[in-house]
């Protein structure tokens, strides 16, 4: 079976629909794919962070860029949930969403993962050595700063 979709205009397969309920024992699905709805959500999201924060650039260091390049970072009270995965939330609950944001900082990818980061990048000692591999025991020795 399949179905025309409103925003592409793609003949595709029903599974590549949302489900949208069911009325008189039917199966009901959405107008748009799967793919188009989720690029509309997406796009709400982003226009919604870009606003909060009246733009794409990075709190800590100023970079300025696309969104693909940034995440918010929870930095006060309690993560209710991800900003990055649940970009449906944009869309059916614009307060809930936006009061989320207001415990996040924008930053870019880079500051994010020097935020998380476990130890602290100046202690860590620089290492060529390559991961060596015991296929006999099938265990692997490495060096740990490279891991972390």
């Amino acid at each position: 079976m399949t179905k025309k979709c409103k925003s592409c205009g793609q003949e595709l397969p029903i599974t590549d629909f949302h489900s949208n309920g069911s009325k008189g024992g039917k199966k009901r699905y959405k107008p748009s794919c799967r793919k188009c709805s989720n690029e509309k959500a997406r796009a709400q999201r982003d226009e919604l962070i870009k606003n909060h924060f009246g733009g794409w650039k990075c709190s800590r260091c100023g970079f300025e860029g696309r969104p693909i390049q940034f995440d918010c970072h929870h930095a006060r009270g309690v993560k209710r949930f991800k900003i990055s995965e649940n970009f449906r939330k944009a869309v059916s609950s614009k307060t809930v969403f936006l009061k989320e944001l207001e415990k996040c900082n924008l930053l870019c990818a880079n500051c994010h993962r020097l935020e998380h980061e476990v130890v602290p990048i100046e202690t860590k000692p620089f290492t060529s050595e390559p991961i060596k591999h015991d296929l006999q025991s099938r265990q692997c020795q490495h060096d740990l700063n490279r891991i972390l």
